[in-house]
């Protein structure tokens, strides 16, 4: 299992960290993991190594409203906006 770290840098406003989960093989599969309000990637690795170790991909943004965000935050309204451009 190989964990990389990437920053996107064409998201609307902003750059977006994301987390990539790879298998040392084989890719099977991607599995696009969006985190729960507050969370972040890195308290999901109990769920993506064993995804890697069957053979999935797993990619997971850091989300603008997640604690462990550091850049500008979203409004309320503009929250769910950003998490789909995160995914997209």
């Amino acid at each position: 299992i190989r964990t990389v770290e990437l920053l996107l840098e064409d998201a609307p406003r902003r750059s977006v960290p994301v987390t990539a989960v790879l298998p040392l093989g084989r890719i099977h599969g991607v599995v696009f993991f969006s985190t729960g309000a507050f969370s972040a990637p890195r308290k999901y690795r109990a769920i993506f190594e064993p995804w890697a170790r069957a053979g999935y991909a797993v990619v997971a943004p850091l989300h603008a409203d997640s604690e462990d965000w550091a850049g500008p935050r979203p409004s309320q309204a503009d929250s769910l906006a950003w998490r789909m451009a995160d995914m997209a």
